[in-house]
């Protein structure tokens, strides 16, 4: 009705259930170290209401500095 979205961060891992029915959208992030400070950064998409499940892209983000 108000069209608003609250997201929720936890350290659950991926067999665990999520928080409840309620939950839309639950992703898992995939690092890969491509470099030194470089990480191709992919979310894995656990459970998706509405939408049938698709492969998603991943991208390039580098570390914080000083990270090797």
């Amino acid at each position: 009705m108000h069209g608003c979205r609250v997201v929720l961060l936890t350290r659950r891992s991926a067999q665990r259930d999520s928080l409840g029915p309620m939950v839309g959208l639950r992703l898992q992030p995939r690092r890969e170290r491509r470099g030194a400070g470089l990480f191709a950064v992919r979310p894995d998409i656990l459970k998706h209401k509405g939408a049938a499940p698709r492969q998603t892209a991943s991208e390039l983000r580098r570390g914080p500095w000083g990270l090797a």
